[in-house]
Order: C-alpha cells, then structure tokens, then sequence
C-alpha cells in the first residue's frame, strides 16, 4: 500500500464515506482501489477482495476492492 484516503465529499449513488487506496505492484504499475475492512496505512501488504458495483442506478461501473492480507 502506497497510500490512503477518504473521500466524503461523493457523486450521487456513491457511498460515503468511501476509503480508498493506491497500491503498486511489480514494473511500477499501480492501481486504486476502495478499502474493504479494518483501517491500513501505507507500507501494509494487501490482498484483491471482490469487483463491487461502485454506484447505483442508471450507470453503474464497478471496480476492485482490495483487503490488509
């Protein structure tokens, strides 16, 4: 885990507050991802959890989840 954040200010049908995390996994390609579970910092290992929809209604787009492993 590189770093974190909590975002309270949401678009409509997006949870808040929601956490999120950016991760960095070999060659430099990082990801960010929401927070699923207890609070992590930066330096954490983590681990994928499942693809959630992010948002209700008409558009929904998902994305990853990842977990402290």
């Amino acid at each position: 885990m590189l770093a974190t954040t909590t975002v309270h200010a949401t678009p409509p049908g997006v949870r808040a507050p929601n956490r999120l995390g950016l991760i960095q996994f070999d060659d430099d390609i990082r990801l960010v991802a929401q927070v699923d579970g207890p609070e992590i910092s930066a330096g954490d290992s983590v681990e994928f959890g499942d693809i959630t929809t992010l948002r209700a209604g008409d558009s929904p787009s998902a994305g990853p989840r990842i977990r402290l492993e």
